[in-house]
């Protein structure tokens, strides 16, 4: 627990300064929000009784992150890769992660659906971008890109299972 506590207050230290150096509205600060609210989501799974705490700052932080991402990454404000579709897909992958631990099934299918969308959009994206010149020379590259946006559908579609194993539970 000592450990978790001190990762999470070097993350949130992380935001400060990242606020301070870069403004409240760059992919550094999204990001840093991004690990503040997966490491409160991992802690309120590790450390029994503090899910309901941990999992309601793991909301704040990663739905922060979440808009500000989309706001990067539709303004097209950044060129940084982190604004790309796929860390916007993760951090909807995390929320989805935080809802299914607070029993808020169909919240948490809501994003485990957007961030599948946003893999499915930058599959495609990649797919169409790729050049016959390229596949020559950058195949292995391609393959491993391809093959790392088909585990995290197939990591998000084994959640929404268990959400919709859980949801007829509760019914």
């Amino acid at each position: 627990v000592k450990l978790a506590d001190d990762a999470i207050t070097f993350l949130m230290e992380s935001v400060k300064i990242r606020k301070q150096l870069l403004g409240a509205n760059d992919v550094g600060v999204a990001s840093a929000l991004q690990n503040v609210g997966d490491a409160y989501l991992h802690r309120a799974v590790a450390v029994e009784g503090s899910a309901i705490d941990d999992t309601a700052k793991a909301l704040d932080a990663l739905e922060t992150s979440l808009k500000l991402r989309h706001a990067l990454r539709v303004s097209a404000a950044s060129t940084d890769p982190l604004t790309d579709p796929m860390a916007e897909a993760i951090c909807h992958f995390l929320i989805g992660q935080t809802k299914e631990v607070r029993h808020e099934y169909d919240d948490a299918q809501k994003h485990f659906v957007g961030a599948l969308k946003l893999i499915r959009t930058e599959g495609e994206q990649r797919v169409a971008s790729i050049s016959r010149d390229e596949i020559s020379s950058n195949a292995k590259q391609i393959i491993t890109e391809l093959e790392a946006i088909n585990l995290w559908a197939a990591q998000i579609l084994g959640h929404v299972a268990r959400v919709h194993h859980a949801k007829k539970a509760y019914s």
